[in-house]
């Protein structure tokens, strides 16, 4: 059903040549170690352009991602349950992105940060968390 990290750093050095990478849940504890190990393999991934996921992840791993951002145009958090403080801290990272889905956790602090940060965006969705909810 799931990944182990340290298999996904694996399949992640076996093919940096990725474009487009989607994960599931990313909410699991993870050793030093483990999250060293990742963090590398993110690195080598050199030419990333897409990333989408991330269901469940935990604020604290979202660092590991911080040096593929700069090289992202598309990042799709449509089902990542992140608040807006982490949001932030992702999305200023993120200078070169060009298409954003994200729940509307990222509220308005957030989208100052996305206008100041993403001169390209094209595309922003922004999709209720409830959406079943009355307003």
């Amino acid at each position: 059903r799931s990944v182990p990290f340290e298999k996904l750093s694996i399949l992640l050095e076996k093919a940096p040549q990725l474009v487009d990478f989607g994960t599931g849940l990313f909410g699991t504890d993870l050793s030093d170690e483990a999250y060293a190990k990742l963090s590398r393999a993110f690195v080598g991934c050199k030419g990333l352009k897409s990333r989408s996921g991330l269901y469940d992840a935990v604020p604290s791993y979202l660092s590991v991602l911080y040096p593929l951002c700069s090289g992202l145009i598309s990042l799709n958090l449509s089902y990542t349950t992140i608040h807006s403080p982490d949001l932030i801290k992702l999305l200023s990272h993120c200078q070169n992105l060009q298409r954003l889905w994200v729940l509307d956790h990222i509220e308005d602090s957030g989208l100052e940060v996305l206008a100041e940060c993403c001169k390209d965006l094209r595309e922003l969705r922004v999709f209720p968390s409830e959406p079943d909810r009355k307003s």
